[in-house]
């Protein structure tokens, strides 16, 4: 691959080839510096990345209540949500959590609300969960456990 990249672009001294990293640490070594983070985005999002990364570490969200990001992050529970595309709403979500550095702590420390122990689940369980929810439309009569 190195070869085939160096052979076709116009500018190989600029692509740096990287060895394998531990992603876990470096997420904990960025977020342990962290009060909390803001996701102001403006799209659809699903389920941005870094909100779980945020969460895994119990640093508290500040997000829109849109799409994923406000199914990830309750307003009050576990961050602060902020009425999305309204930049007075953010600014006021910010605010709270700039005059409340201890509740913010308090929300974070929730964690993700979908597990019992505020932990994102391992792909695995993910996997399975998912396959679960397909074999009850594939046989109706079977039960979902959640």
């Amino acid at each position: 691959l190195k070869r085939r990249v160096a052979e076709i672009s116009e500018m190989p001294g600029r692509i740096e080839w990287l060895p394998e990293y531990n992603n876990e640490e470096i997420v904990s070594n960025v977020f342990n510096r962290c009060d909390c983070i803001v996701v102001p985005s403006i799209w659809d999002e699903n389920s941005p990345l870094v909100i779980h990364e945020a969460q895994q570490c119990s640093v508290p969200v500040i997000t829109a209540n849109h799409g994923g990001m406000g199914e990830y992050v309750v307003d009050g529970k576990n961050g602060l949500t902020f009425k999305h595309r309204d930049a007075l709403s953010l600014r006021d979500a910010m605010q709270s959590a700039l005059e409340d550095p201890a509740s913010m702590a308090s929300l974070g420390s929730k964690g993700y609300l979908y597990s019992e122990d505020g932990q994102i689940v391992s792909k695995e369980v993910h996997a399975a969960k998912i396959i679960r929810c397909y074999e009850t439309l594939i046989h109706p009569t079977m039960e979902v456990i959640e």
